[in-house]
């Protein structure tokens, strides 16, 4: 069945809301993440952490709990979100025998690995998620966010060594 979506936020949601249908474990986790409990009523954030990672451990040989809950804590403690993304879209390709991220969810996880990696002072780490991306940039757009966040590693690098300098 094709998938028609007017962008890659929805084309990672359906891809989402498939997995979350595809079996009755995934329903009771990842389903009420996405569907809720009740029409019009989601969960609070600290039950969609746990539900995600009740899929992760639920599915360990799936990176796509692992990415869902790296995306969470991007914003929380990108220390953390850096160890659960790793695993998810390590920037070498999956690990062997590992079914590999749907394109345009592997991009967006390699997109909040280096956010986060930066954000948490982990720069080679960062850096090398940005190459990835620029290098693989299907659009000239996303080689030029790609591009740009390589220079604000670049500028840190030298604003460091500036200020060790000092």
């Amino acid at each position: 069945q094709e998938t028609l979506a007017t962008d890659d936020g929805a084309l990672r949601t359906i891809a989402a809301k498939k997995r979350a249908l595809a079996d009755p474990a995934a329903r009771s986790t990842l389903g009420r993440v996405l569907f809720g409990d009740a029409p019009g009523r989601a969960p609070d954030a600290g039950l969609v952490v746990y539900l995600l990672t009740a899929f992760a451990e639920r599915f360990p040989d799936e990176a796509l709990g692992r990415y869902l809950v790296g995306r969470q804590l991007t914003g929380r403690d990108p220390k953390l979100a850096v160890r659960t993304l790793t695993l998810a879209c390590p920037t070498d390709g999956p690990p062997p025998g590992a079914p590999p991220l749907l394109p345009v969810v592997r991009k967006e996880c390699l997109r909040l690995f280096g956010e986060a990696a930066f954000r948490a002072g982990e720069l080679d780490e960062a850096e090398a998620a940005f190459r990835t991306l620029r290098d693989e940039a299907a659009t000239t757009a996303e080689r030029l966010r790609a591009t740009d966040f390589l220079e604000r590693i670049a500028w840190t690098r030298k604003e460091r060594r500036g200020a060790q300098a000092r």
